[in-house]
């Protein structure tokens, strides 16, 4: 739940900005960019999305899509 309260919070802290942009800055001493982007089109997410315009299933599974990327990483 930590977490997701850390994703939420980020994602939503600049709102208006690209949804590539924020990702890349709340990540980038875990992730690199094309490891943002990776997840992205994974999700079938573009770059050009701001998280005022996902849905709550959408940033559920970008949440999970991010946990999972850093867990398999570590």
């Amino acid at each position: 739940r930590e977490f997701f309260h850390r994703f939420i919070r980020s994602l939503f802290f600049h709102r208006r900005k690209f949804l590539r942009s924020v990702l890349i800055s709340a990540f980038k001493n875990q992730l690199q960019k094309v490891d943002v982007d990776e997840v992205l089109q994974a999700t079938g997410l573009g770059p050009d999305f701001r998280a005022e315009q996902l849905t709550v299933e959408q940033i559920l599974t970008l949440s999970d899509a991010f946990r999972a990327k850093l867990a398999e990483l570590a």
